[in-house]
């Protein structure tokens, strides 16, 4: 049978230098040339397994798919020998590869009084419209791979673009229409939707979209397609009459782990009906069930932002002004980093000279600004404070400022009237360091450090650099590594970038250990993400942010303490004395932990 086409076997030699991508047992993608995989993998196995008809027609489908035209002579003789559905889609797409096509057509159409299945019905519509664009049989084949699966995306796609290359969108939408009254197709009924949204036909477009739930049978990833949809297309009644409502509306039940954008999904809508407080119970519960998108992060954020906005406005207005408050700021000099007292720890003595770090200062209005500016405004002081109080020996002061709404940006400069006052209080200080902030577009701005002289009276500019929230660590490393040691003499211990790359994640650290706006118990992909950026390059300092955060999450989420149990036991195993953190680690975890030795 169909021995005309077959070729002697020694022509069929692969001569040509090709290669191809095979899969090897470990799953690992290779490439091998192609005539020695043919020679050397393929026949061989041939011949090994001629009398298993299954193996054989499996091999002579892989060679298919690695587009080995040569495979051919194999195909006919398998499906000489035994005639059955996988040996006639093998010699249909052996054909096809070497540009037989219209052989291909009629070993189909001959077996289809037989009856084909539904994808040999498709790759025989895509086979004849190749040959004729014309030919309306192509079609006709669509049409009987549709009735044999309703739900063969593949099928539904091509007949779709079929229709439209030939017809006005009118007519297009009336047969699609016409065939979805007919038939039970998910698919199809929300790709109608997609279409009947777009020609602003909304209430047919809901009855498609609530058909396309009811063939769903509840899968994920097809309640979610049908959800993105609505919501899309601002259909949020009906997200929560049509999509929520199969779940009973219970945040316990809306948790997908298999469609993690699935999630989104509810958490936008909770969001845009302003729902804030259900949105934070439902990341809560999201994350004590171990998912995790990385935009939950600014999701929990903007949704805490909302919830205050909503409560009270004027205090939302101030906290986006990130500006002093005048009726209830404070300003705390500290000589340890804030955290020391609250993990008992010992004041280090320090010999070098007295220095107090002062905020910076903006030129103007920072209300505008990008989130990570303003950060780097709020807590840029506190953080090179903290740098030099770890790694110089300088005897080294933080004027930290702040209110109800944590660290503000001061707007007006420091004058040296300012500045002889706090001497008047400090009489062993030797100097001032501050800055500004200017030139603010975007990410981008200017940034000039300063050093007020107490025993010339005057102010000289130490540093200033155009730079981004990105490369502002590379202007910290520049004053702290080689700006201050030179000018004033200080030790500096080496400092590596990971000692300095984390400005905005410090600013959050700020915020949460003077629990703004009481929402450290809502804060809970934040807490995580901030421990999680300390941990990711641990230093001893890093290490008591982290402790510090954990005493704060008892009384909050100590599920996320748990969390990161095991990492932390073995990060102070691996690098630190377990001595330095054995008090504070028992206040977390209720006894000592065995596991750090």
């Amino acid at each position: 049978m169909f021995s005309f086409f077959k070729k002697k076997k020694k022509d069929s030699e692969i001569v040509e230098k090709e290669y191809i991508v095979v899969v090897d047992e470990d799953g690992k993608a290779i490439e091998l040339e192609k005539y020695k995989w043919f020679n050397e993998n393929f026949k061989p196995y041939i011949e090994k397994n001629k009398l298993d008809s299954l193996k054989v027609s499996d091999m002579i489908g892989v060679a298919i798919n690695y587009n080995v035209k040569e495979v051919i002579d194999y195909a006919i003789e398998e499906y000489d020998r035994n005639p059955n559905i996988n040996n006639l889609n093998n010699l249909f797409k052996a054909y096809e590869i070497n540009n037989l096509n219209e052989e291909a057509i009629k070993l189909y159409e001959e077996t289809a009084k037989e009856g084909l299945t539904s994808y040999m019905y498709y790759d025989l519509a895509i086979l004849k419209e190749k040959m004729n664009k014309d030919d309306i049989d192509a079609l006709k084949y669509l049409h009987l791979s549709f009735g044999m699966n309703n739900d063969s995306e593949k099928t539904i796609d091509k007949l779709i673009s079929y229709l439209k290359e030939r017809h006005d969108m009118d007519k297009v939408y009336n047969l699609l229409k016409d065939l979805n009254n007919h038939s039970h197709s998910w698919y199809l009924s929300k790709e109608l939707a997609k279409m009947q949204f777009l020609m602003k036909k909304d209430n047919e477009a809901i009855e498609s979209v609530v058909k396309a739930i009811g063939l769903s049978k509840k899968n994920e990833k097809k309640m979610y397609e049908l959800a993105k949809i609505l919501l899309d297309n601002k259909k949020h009644i009906e997200i929560e009459n049509y999509i929520l409502s199969v779940y009973d509306n219970k945040i316990e039940n809306l948790k997908f782990k298999n469609i993690k954008e699935f999630n989104n999904i509810v958490l936008e809508y909770f969001y845009v009906v302003k729902e804030y407080e259900k949105a934070i119970e439902y990341l809560k519960e999201l994350y004590k069930d171990g998912i995790y998108i990385k935009n939950f992060v600014r999701a929990e954020k903007l949704i805490l932002s909302k919830k205050i906005e909503e409560k009270d406005y004027i205090r939302s207005a101030k906290i986006k002004s990130a500006t002093d408050d005048k009726s209830n700021n404070k300003v705390k000099a500290l000589d340890t980093p804030i955290f020391y007292k609250q993990l008992e720890l010992k004041k280090e003595e320090k010999n070098g000279v007295n220095i107090s770090i002062f905020p910076i200062v903006s030129e103007e209005v920072v209300g505008e600004y990008k989130e990570e500016i303003k950060n780097i405004l709020k807590a840029s002081s506190s953080y090179i404070f903290d740098i030099l109080y770890t790694h110089s020996d300088a005897n080294i002061k933080n004027a930290f400022m702040y209110n109800s709404l944590g660290p503000y940006v001061k707007i007006a400069g420091y004058t040296k009237e300012y500045f002889s006052k706090i001497k008047e209080t400090n009489e062993n200080l030797d100097y001032i360091i501050s800055a500004s902030i200017s030139d603010v577009k975007d990410y981008n701005f200017i940034i000039e450090f300063f050093l007020y002289d107490f025993s010339r009276e005057e102010s000289i500019s130490l540093l200033k650099r155009e730079t981004s929230v990105a490369n502002y660590k590379n202007v910290i490393m520049e004053l702290v590594k080689e700006i201050l040691p030179k000018m004033l003499e200080i030790k500096i211990e080496d400092i590596k970038e990971e000692d300095v790359d984390f400005i905005n994640i410090y600013e959050e650290y700020l915020e949460i250990f003077l629990n703004i706006n009481n929402e450290n118990k809502n804060k809970i992909y934040t807490i995580d993400n901030v421990i999680k950026n300390l941990l990711s390059a641990p230093s001893k300092y890093k290490l008591n942010l982290v402790i510090s955060i954990m005493l704060i999450n008892t009384n909050y989420a100590s599920y996320i303490n748990e969390k990161y149990r095991n990492e932390i036991n073995q990060i102070i195993e691996k690098n630190f004395d377990k001595k330095d953190f054995e008090l504070n680690l028992e206040k977390i975890y209720g006894e000592a932990d065995d596991n750090v030795k």
